[in-house]
């Protein structure tokens, strides 16, 4: 699970979504919950998410599974 991704998705103002994410790399936002929550997000997305919607936050730290 990506938990740093979902506790930034929850206190970003205005929150970021699962449909955000989704559109932001051309999936449902299904597939993105499954990505968050046990799949594995590709670097060109992962770089798409955090230049979009996380910007001030370190690449390797926001996409890091626990």
């Amino acid at each position: 699970m990506y938990a740093n991704l979902y506790i930034a998705m929850k206190t970003r103002k205005p929150r970021v979504t699962q449909k955000n994410i989704a559109n932001e790399i051309g999936i449902t936002p299904r597939q993105a919950f499954n990505k968050i929550n046990n799949g594995k997000f590709y670097d060109d997305e992962a770089l798409k998410i955090q230049g979009k919607y996380f910007p001030d936050y370190d690449l390797k730290e926001l996409f890091k599974k626990v």
